[in-house]
């Protein structure tokens, strides 16, 4: 009899359990209608999403009307707020967990995914034009998105980038982490009990390891990947691009300092700046966070981001990251930036004006997800000439209108692009 009572006991205890995990999805008809751009609906049961720790939820992902992906339900997923000073947008952006390893859209298998709000950036464009430039110059591993829509327990929250995040796989960051190749972070933010750190050598740069985690990461790849990198540092100072080589790949250097630099990336030298240690080398990228970027940022808060006249678009930016400004000052290296700036001299026109390359990549984007940017600043409520955040402000102050926030986005690119031609006599 006591056996029975204590199995029965037990049956209870693991019913209790699944239960706190899965939350059934109970969606309208209408909700799960397909629109002009992917949904993802994310059911939380009321429960509260938070920075520290996983919540618990459901989450329905549906491709566009007349799209190829079939709909994905996952009733034991998990969701969290990300970012340092992201999180304290009033949009916020999310990392979601599935139960299971799953195809999103076509980006290919893996359990997690970023959403990014892009609150603090109202033209909605500039982490998605850094992310296709990068693409396009070749930088390793440039993450993978899709413009979607988010609701939680079926609030419009607005657009969202739903983004392949920073991480070791397959279809990421294709790193072995068992033979000392590593993924490490340029991070000066308060440190994550979860990662471990180090400071480099010539430069005291303070990079995370990103990858190997912390509970897999062993002694002897600590003392070989501090020792390598002070290795390579020794070598960019000697200005020999014969030894340089030895320890960085340099046109992945080249791409990353480019995008970096055409964008003026505030970010450069504090954080989300990535390199990653394979076969013995050190390349640049991928990339990540550029919501304050290409002239969104205050200008009475960045220090030396803005010339003597207020002109954010003038003066070079990228080279405070130690590594580029060591590279920079080798003619060799910057020969390289050059070539590349002027090899892919259309594609970056292209991105503020017609030209060969069709129509310009501003006004194709804006009009290929119209509707969904209608509704970030209708339906979900955002009003696109405020600051949402209750931490520092950081973002320039925006215009009244979307559309004079965009026209800035490209007034800045067309003066950055003329700028950098003539600082660098092209």
């Amino acid at each position: 009899m006591k056996k029975k009572i204590i199995l029965g006991l037990l049956v209870m205890v693991i019913l209790g359990i699944c239960a706190a995990i899965i939350i059934p999805i109970i969606s309208t008809p209408e909700i799960e209608r397909p629109y002009d751009v992917p949904k993802v609906l994310i059911y939380t049961n009321e429960e509260q999403i938070v920075t520290e720790g996983y919540t618990n939820c459901s989450i329905v992902i549906i491709d566009e009307k007349g799209g190829k992906h079939e709909t994905i339900r996952d009733d034991a997923s998990t969701i969290k707020i990300r970012g340092n000073s992201t999180s304290a947008g009033h949009k916020k952006p999310y990392n979601i967990k599935f139960s299971t390893k799953t195809d999103v859209l076509g980006m290919g298998a893996n359990k997690k995914w970023t959403l990014l709000a892009n609150c603090f950036e109202k033209t909605l464009l500039r982490n998605q034009f850094a992310f296709d430039i990068a693409k396009q110059l070749n930088v390793p591993y440039t993450p993978d998105y899709r413009v979607v829509d988010v609701y939680v327990d079926e609030v419009l929250q607005g657009t969202y980038l739903l983004v392949d995040p920073i991480e070791v796989g397959e279809t990421r960051v294709d790193i072995d982490t068992t033979k000392n190749e590593f993924l490490l972070e340029l991070d000066l933010n308060p440190e994550d009990e979860n990662s471990q750190y180090f400071f480099s050598g010539r430069y005291r740069i303070k990079f995370a390891i990103n990858e190997p985690d912390l509970d897999d990461l062993t002694n002897e790849q600590f003392d070989y990947v501090e020792d390598f990198v002070k290795k390579a540092e020794k070598a960019l100072a000697s200005k020999d691009m014969t030894e340089i080589e030895k320890y960085f790949d340099i046109d992945s250097m080249a791409s990353f300092y480019l995008v970096q630099e055409f964008f003026r990336n505030v970010d450069v030298n504090t954080s989300s700046t990535r390199f990653h240690i394979k076969d013995g080398k050190i390349y640049g990228g991928p990339v990540w966070d550029f919501d304050l970027s290409a002239g969104n940022y205050r200008l009475d808060y960045y220090a030396n981001m803005h010339d003597h006249w207020g002109n954010s678009y003038a003066g070079l930016h990228a080279v405070n990251m130690p590594w580029f400004g060591a590279l920079t000052e080798i003619e060799e290296f910057q020969n390289i930036v050059n070539q590349k700036f002027l090899e892919y001299q259309d594609v970056f026109v292209n991105l503020y004006e017609d030209n060969v390359n069709g129509k310009n990549h501003i006004d194709a984007t804006i009009e290929t997800y119209r509707e969904s940017i209608s509704r970030n600043y209708g339906e979900a409520g955002w009003d696109v000439s405020k600051i949402y955040t209750d931490g520092l402000v950081l973002e320039r102050f925006p215009f009244m209108t979307y559309e004079e926030n965009v026209e800035y986005y490209r007034k800045w690119l067309r003066k950055r692009n003329e700028w950098l031609l003539k600082e660098w006599g092209l």
